[in-house]
């Protein structure tokens, strides 16, 4: 099985590197604070995953995260900022 890791851009600098099981656990306390405001989460692939695949997933947590920083309430609370941090702080290590 092959880790997958997705890098983190904000304003055009690499804060990280996230496999998707923490973008997945992000959003679920992100859903907890603001609940259907919170943009789709792009779905887990149950199968292994083609070359194909990978991308539209990549694409789609980009999406995503475009999304999610588009509302000044979600970026100002402290579940994204305190993910932002640590990703910051512990770029190698999970969430």
């Amino acid at each position: 099985m092959c880790l997958q890791l997705y890098s983190v851009c904000l304003e055009g600098f690499l804060l990280g590197k996230v496999r998707y099981r923490q973008l997945r656990r992000w959003d679920a306390q992100l859903r907890r604070l603001f609940g259907s405001t919170v943009p789709p989460f792009p779905p887990k692939f149950y199968l292994a995953m083609t070359e194909a695949m990978a991308e539209e997933r990549r694409a789609r947590l980009e999406q995503y995260l475009q999304n999610v920083t588009l509302d000044p309430n979600i970026t100002s609370s402290d579940v994204f900022v305190s993910f932002f941090r640590k990703l910051q702080q512990f770029p190698e290590e999970s969430l």
